[in-house]
């Protein structure tokens, strides 16, 4: 049986086990493959020291171009352990996630080190790889290379890459197959999300992560999304809306909350509630899996829409309580209406009320994500901003308005 060891690295959130480790690794074993995980980033942090992580979180995420020696010779002996691990598993493939650009830098150093000093084929995925290499220590700003994964491949880091959806991709490129996404083919996405094989937290057991309150880990209901705003770039790497069944989604909770103890399910969506139809199913059945005294203290959060009144009743929102919505980040963006149909969100301010109010009444906390600087504000929307903040502080100090995250954005796409 061949063997597959996949790699998780720096820099990514320590609070729940990497969800494309989980769910990739089912996805190989469904071949026949044996696949274990090795959480670097984990076993990078149990590591090194409070000041060495940090220097080297800096590091990874391109704040600082060098390390200092101490830093550097703890980094290069927690590879030589690293290593030894591996070894022991003897993998015929390696497999690197390449979570964001802020995992280019440790990618770069893990190759280094691994390349010469093991016998195996190495692959790399995740969003990361297309990033401009320039940003990498010792890459030339005019570097030829288009992407990462151009110049790692082509200077002989690694043997493969995937980009996009790595589900159906990756069974391909182990069974010696040319398939969409490998090597700078362009990409498809997954044909099937229900088709997929269940994730396993066998060596990433939620427990052993640095969760706040309690364990969690990572679901993806959908890919895509409903809508088409102008300042999100989600349609570009997800051009169709795909959604999983339901009740094969509730299956899943409940399998990590016998085997794993998890309450707590993050949802990787764009939107949960992007498609009300299924949203609905879902949490009826979380309602019906939920009288069941065992798994009453399932609880979900994730990105959500404010709808109108018309779309989203009370009714939904008492259903949402009973299915254990428990966090909402919810995408206002703006308290001015004529930025937001700027943007395509066609919600009034009265709707943001009625989403406030329900909240608060069902116990279901929200982070406001809002925007300062859209394009086309002027400071008289600036105004209206101002005005969401003391109309809504109510709720702030209830508690049911946990945070309010203020970003700033461009455009990926003209308004319609």
């Amino acid at each position: 049986m061949k063997r597959f060891a996949f790699i998780n690295i720096p820099s990514q959130e320590l609070e729940r086990p990497p969800a494309a480790a989980a769910l990739l690794s089912s996805v190989i074993r469904s071949i026949g493959w044996d696949c274990r995980i090795f959480d670097f980033n984990l076993f990078l942090n149990d590591s090194v020291d409070k000041q060495e992580w940090i220097e080297l979180e800096q590091y990874w995420r391109c704040k600082i171009d060098i390390i200092s020696d101490k830093t550097r010779k703890k980094l290069e002996d927690t590879f030589d352990l690293f290593q030894s691990e591996l070894n022991q598993y003897a993998p015929d493939w390696i497999g690197i996630s390449v979570f964001s650009r802020f995992s280019t830098v440790s990618c770069l150093e893990l190759l280094k080190y691994l390349r010469p000093r093991i016998n195996a084929t190495i692959m790399i995925g995740g969003h990361g790889i297309g990033a401009w290499p320039g940003s990498l220590p010792n890459v030339e700003e005019n570097t030829k290379y288009k992407t990462i994964a151009d110049y790692l491949k082509e200077e002989n880091y690694i043997d493969h890459y995937i980009v996009g959806d790595g589900e159906d991709t990756i069974k391909e490129l182990l069974n010696g197959n040319r398939y969409p996404g490998i090597d700078g083919l362009p990409p498809v996405m997954v044909r099937d999300l229900d088709a997929v094989p269940l994730p396993s937290y066998t060596s990433i057991e939620p427990l052993k992560y640095y969760y706040t309150d309690e364990p969690g880990v990572y679901i993806t209901m959908s890919k895509g999304c409903v809508r088409r705003c102008t300042f999100c770039n989600v349609p570009d790497l997800w051009p169709t809306f795909s959604i999983r069944d339901p009740k094969k989604l509730v299956d899943e909770i409940k399998k990590n909350k016998l085997e794993y103890q998890v309450n707590l399910t993050h949802f990787t969506d764009s939107l949960v509630n992007g498609s009300m139809k299924h949203f609905r199913q879902l949490n009826e059945h979380l309602a019906e899996l939920k009288k069941d005294e065992r798994f009453k203290p399932l609880k979900y959060m994730g990105q959500f829409i404010c709808r109108t009144q018309g779309e989203q009743t009370d009714k939904d929102w008492e259903l949402m309580h009973r299915g254990g919505a428990n966090l909402l980040v919810t995408g206002f963006e703006s308290f001015s209406e004529r930025v937001r149909k700027h943007m395509g969100k066609n919600y009034s301010n009265d709707d943001i009320a009625f989403h406030f109010e329900q909240s608060a009444y069902h116990g279901i906390k929200n982070i406001a994500l809002m925007f300062v600087g859209y394009p086309i504000e002027t400071a008289e929307d600036h105004e209206y901003n101002k005005e969401f903040l003391y109309k809504f502080q109510k709720y702030a100090r209830s508690g049911s308005i946990h945070m309010v995250r203020w970003g700033y954005t461009g455009m990926f796409r003209d308004a319609k």
